[in-house]
């Protein structure tokens, strides 16, 4: 037998530090490596369990220590034991089980339940005092029941009852704001009719993948004797198998998921966006004519990729949706069509004017044929940025003294503005939508109906790997995204005065507080969704209003009007060209020689900018 006295603060809290040292060098690290070996998706996917494993070995490694030794391997080292504060021996094992229990409490309540031992006469925390417990040290060896019998039992002061009176009202206290804080993370709102049945539509990915254009731009880049959608699709296998890997949808160890091949020689990138950014492009065609013409020959195999992407019967993306991740894979496309741009620009230059504008006007309409298919927001970026560069080779072609204003003028006339159904985001918002639905709702299948689980039909290891990213409070956050995704498609097709309007009464619905605390992740793509939607809108915007300009220009050219009589002039053709924005006629700068009109800032759209020609 033993003679014992209350536990020191001290030594109780040494005690903790080496069971959680002996826990961790004997369960916890040695349980990681084995999870990370065997069962990596537990730690990704199913928390719950893993938590549950953890709470099962903590509860048995405290109740069976307490019970058969009297205290865990770092309370007997230190010559500690949890005994009955009345009588001194070891507590039944549905006490031990209580005090695991309400020790969650003592550490919920803002550790106030742990430091209640510092005040109190028996240094009982909240957890002792409701399972009658308290932690003593074993002074000596005690010979006799007298020895022992003066601690036990051990009694509270009257300073301790009126205290433990406030403590009672602190832990109900605790218990309520546990429950109310469960209540406020997992009480979800109905899921609104409009999102349950866009949930409800087939989004299934290609039933032949090799009708999908998107494999086949991913493999744009592939070596000559590579088949471009093989390459594609494995791309797109390693992207799956990375994002399992690495436990993120947006990077792999820094680096974007996704890295563009190099496809020329970084001196010709360098040429050709010289050449086609430049002031004087005229002359630098003519200067490095055999680097392009060279350039352009030694990547003639391309043609036929280029010229076929927008011939597959659909264009679904199948990867997840933020720039950073899907960007890279485009920059390859548009470096070629630079390329190609300026050989029809040497063509048109040597006078084989006529194949060299069916050449561009056929370069302009696959890029705008491709709108409808394109369900991806980049990628309609990366579209707009091509289309543009057709419009500034005409623009460079109208520059051109010494050839015909009006082969080039009618060859303008047959380009069409692009329609609101072309720029439309609906396809790109449905997307966005419910891939965000495949990331969150499988994690709350029982909480769901099953009829909304997996709604993308995507590869379970990519469904899986994205669950992390879920939030407590799944419906709230799917209506939450439906409305602002909605708003931003509603927008896509509205006119560009309408556009303007709606946006400086207010974006759609920003996130609240509590969901940047619940979906971080989500909330940072949608915010950066809505920027990146914003370029775009604006440039569709300015792509009407930019071949409303070459035409114009064209016209002045062919007309042969007098400078003193532009102004006039643009006034009477105001109903066929005027601001996409405004709907008012251009303007003419008489000092700079340039017709323009006036639009929003593309970065925060506030304050304008000027799209001009130079007349």
């Amino acid at each position: 037998m033993y003679k014992y006295s209350l536990a020191g603060h001290g030594r109780r809290l040494a005690a903790y530090v080496l069971d959680t040292l002996i826990l961790t060098v004997i369960l916890y690290y040695p349980l990681y490596l084995w999870i990370t070996a065997n069962y990596p998706e537990l730690l990704l996917i199913k928390v719950l369990p893993v938590f549950i494993i953890v709470m099962g070995v903590l509860f048995v490694w405290h109740t069976v220590f307490w019970k058969l030794l009297g205290g865990t391997p770092g309370q007997l080292l230190l010559g500690l034991q949890v005994v009955n504060a009345r009588t001194g021996k070891r507590s039944t094992m549905v006490f031990l089980f209580l005090r695991f229990i309400t020790d969650v409490v003592s550490h919920a309540g803002l550790l106030i339940g742990l430091l209640w031992s510092l005040w109190d006469s028996r240094k009982q925390t909240w957890h002792d005092k409701i399972c009658g417990t308290v932690v003593v040290k074993r002074e000596m060896q005690a010979e006799t029941e007298e020895q022992i019998a003066e601690l036990f039992p051990v009694k509270s002061s009257e300073r301790d009852h009126r205290y433990w009176k406030t403590g009672k009202v602190l832990i109900i206290i605790t218990m309520l704001a546990l429950v109310l804080i469960k209540i406020a993370f997992l009480y979800d709102e109905r899921l609104e009719p409009e999102a349950k049945s866009w949930l409800q539509e087939n989004y299934a990915d290609s039933a032949k993948p090799s009708d999908n254009a998107f494999y086949y731009l991913l493999g744009f880049a592939a070596g000559k004797d590579e088949n471009a959608f093989t390459v594609g699709y494995q791309k797109r296998q390693d992207c799956v198998a990375a994002l399992l890997e690495q436990k993120t949808n947006m990077f792999v160890e820094g680096e974007p998921l996704l890295s563009p091949d190099s496809l020329f020689a970084e001196e010709i990138n360098d040429l050709v966006l010289s050449i086609f950014l430049g002031d004087h492009t005229t002359q630098s065609l003519i200067m490095f004519y055999n680097e392009l013409r060279n350039a352009y020959d030694e990547y003639d195999y391309l043609q036929e990729r280029y010229e076929a992407l927008g011939t597959q019967p659909e264009y679904k993306n199948t990867l997840p949706a933020h720039p950073q991740t899907n960007s890279p894979y485009i920059v390859n496309v548009i470096m070629y069509q630079a390329l190609y741009l300026l050989n029809i620009g040497l063509d048109y230059l040597e006078g084989d004017t006529e194949e060299a504008l069916s050449r561009l006007e056929a370069d302009y309409q696959r890029w705008n044929d491709l709108y409808p298919k394109i369900g991806f927001l980049i990628n309609k970026l990366g579209v707009t940025i091509m289309i543009q560069r057709d419009l500034s080779m005409y623009d460079r072609l109208l520059e051109i003294d010494a050839l015909p204003d009006r082969i080039l003028h009618y060859s303008l006339l047959e380009l069409s503005e692009m329609t609101p159904e072309q720029r439309s985001f609906e396809k790109t918002t449905e997307y966005e939508f419910l891939y965000t639905a495949g990331n969150i709702l499988p994690f709350f299948a029982g909480r769901i109906p099953t009829f909304l689980e997996n709604p993308l039909r995507l590869n379970p290891r990519l469904i899986n790997a994205s669950r992390s990213y879920g939030i407590f409070k799944p419906c709230h956050y799917l209506n939450w995204r439906y409305r602002n995704l909605a708003a931003l498609s509603r927008s896509s097709r509205i006119n560009a005065q309408q556009y303007l309007m709606e946006t400086t009464s207010g974006e759609p619905a920003q996130a609240g507080t509590l969901s940047f605390l619940l979906d971080p992740f989500g909330t940072v793509l949608i915010l950066s969704e809505q920027d990146v939607y914003s370029r775009y809108l604006l440039k569709t915007f300015d792509i009407n209003g930019k071949l409303r300009l070459l035409k114009m220009k064209s016209l002045l050219r062919t007309e042969e009007i007098a400078e003193e009589d532009i102004s006039d002039f643009l006034v009477e053709q105001e109903d066929k060209y005027f601001n996409p924005y405004t709907g008012e006629a251009f303007m003419y700068d008489e000092e700079a020689g340039t017709i323009y009109y006036e639009g929003p800032l593309q970065e925060d759209n506030e304050g304008t900018r000027k799209v001009t020609v130079r007349f």
